[in-house]
């Protein structure tokens, strides 16, 4: 950690004395949120095309990275602002370039690069020490960029700095080891203190639990995952510090425990080394079909196969429902019973499980172009950026909610013979209509808002 705030420093925004700690930490939030978001994605494309035991390894890590999303959403609204599901995928603390790429031996160096804790710490594993630079060169070479290990890692250890009460190493401090002193007497280069005194007021984190995820609700996310999904409710200063720490300490910041990410990935990578069969199946990087941004253009695969945009399609319109399912749990009215709660969180699982990963499963299936060889260019979900999405109203995002599947259902009811659909795709492409509605549609209607 402390080559990493002397090399990297902690994040500080050039025109500082117009940000009060308040907006900073709010800003701060918002592209932890947008991180967590973005490494899901990547960790479940991954998870997607891989063989055992690397698929279900990479989707428990997954599904942990959507605890910490969720847990975020809590820490935002604990300090007064909306929830955000966003995604920049050129957001400047990302650890390397935003890529959506099948498993490889360079890919789990990549993620496990980007998980890495302080070598120092108690916790790191010693098994991987005389792998680091190995793990370290595939990172870089992977990624085609310098993987910057610490980068996330130093944007929660600013978010905490932000949200202590004061300069002063508390008692029990929540993070241990936690460089207060170090930090609290960085200087500009004119010799003026950066970090000194700046903290929240007393008051800007407050308890607003009743609307906040619950890790007993979310359980159907993390099943088979052995409790370790974090989904952590913030009531105030200290628990919002806590959280800051565990979350820290399971994936990407310098903090490490028994079994975290690093050492999950990091073991994968060693098990790629030697492995006689490969580790995924080949799959395109980064896919797009129809009128995708230019930027994806430049820098992916098109999916031209009919068949395949038309499961392409209604994958991305999984992924926006998803989306604006859980925002809608954290818009619930304060009085929303709790089965309401449950109905609409088991909604967004039914996304997850019975349209995301069935979406996947056929895309899988499929090759990049009509006429293309199935085992040489499968196609994987485009995770196409949705529309932004509004916090402000339930009833605005009931209504998206709506729209979106309803395009859904019209989407997989274009997957017939006539497209070049087998048998089995037209039933499987039926199964994620009904899925959708009258399942995930169901669940939402019968949530009443007045």
């Amino acid at each position: 950690m402390d080559e990493a705030l002397a090399t990297i420093g902690l994040p500080h925004p050039i025109d500082a004395p117009q940000w009060t700690p308040e907006a900073e930490l709010a800003d701060l939030l918002l592209r932890a949120a947008e991180i967590e978001h973005s490494l899901l994605l990547q960790y479940l494309y991954a998870a997607y095309t891989a063989s055992d035991p690397y698929r279900g390894a990479a989707t428990t890590i997954a599904v942990e990275e959507m605890g910490h999303l969720l847990t975020v959403q809590n820490l935002l609204l604990a300090c007064g602002q909306r929830v955000y599901l966003g995604r920049d995928d050129a957001n400047q603390f990302q650890p390397f370039p935003f890529q959506l790429e099948p498993m490889s031996r360079g890919t789990l160096a990549k993620f496990t690069a980007a998980e890495m804790p302080d070598v120092n710490s108690p916790n790191f594993p010693d098994q991987f020490r005389g792998d680091l630079e190995s793990i370290r060169g595939e990172a870089n070479a992977a990624a085609k960029a310098d993987v910057a290990a610490h980068r996330v890692g130093l944007l929660y250890a600013k978010i905490y700095w932000l949200l202590r009460p004061d300069d002063a190493r508390m008692d029990n401090e929540p993070w241990p080891g936690f460089p207060v002193e170090q930090i609290a007497t960085t200087r500009d280069a004119n010799g003026h203190l950066i970090f000194a005194g700046r903290h929240v007021s007393t008051n800007f984190v407050s308890d607003q639990s009743a609307n906040e995820a619950v890790k007993s609700r979310w359980h159907g996310v993390g099943s088979g995952t052995g409790g370790s999904v974090i989904v952590d409710q913030v009531t105030d200063r200290l628990s919002a510090l806590k959280t800051i720490t565990e979350i820290s300490a399971q994936g990407e910041g310098f903090a490490a425990t028994p079994n975290g990410h690093f050492e999950r990935f990091a073991e994968l990578w060693k098990q790629a080394q030697v492995a006689s069969d490969p580790i995924a199946q080949p799959t395109i990087s980064n896919p797009w079909y129809g009128s995708a941004n230019v930027q994806s253009k430049s820098k992916g695969s098109e999916i031209s196969n009919p068949v395949a945009v038309k499961f392409a399609q209604l994958a991305d319109a999984a992924y926006e429902t998803c989306l604006l399912i859980i925002a809608f749990s954290f818009l619930l009215p304060a009085t929303a019973p709790e089965t309401d709660r449950q109905r609409v969180v088991g909604a967004a699982v039914k996304c997850m499980t019975d349209g995301l990963k069935s979406c996947s499963v056929a895309l899988s299936a499929l090759p990049r172009t009509q006429n293309g060889d199935d085992a040489d260019d499968r196609c994987g979900i485009p995770f196409s950026i949705p529309s932004p999405i509004d916090t402000t109203s339930a009833d605005a995002l009931q209504f998206r909610i709506r729209a979106v599947i309803a395009s859904l259902v019209a989407t997989a009811a274009t997957i017939d013979a006539a497209s070049g659909a087998s048998l089995g795709q037209i039933n499987r492409a039926k199964a994620i209509s009904k899925a959708f509605n009258p399942g995930v549609l169901g669940a939402i209607n019968t949530i009443a808002l007045a």
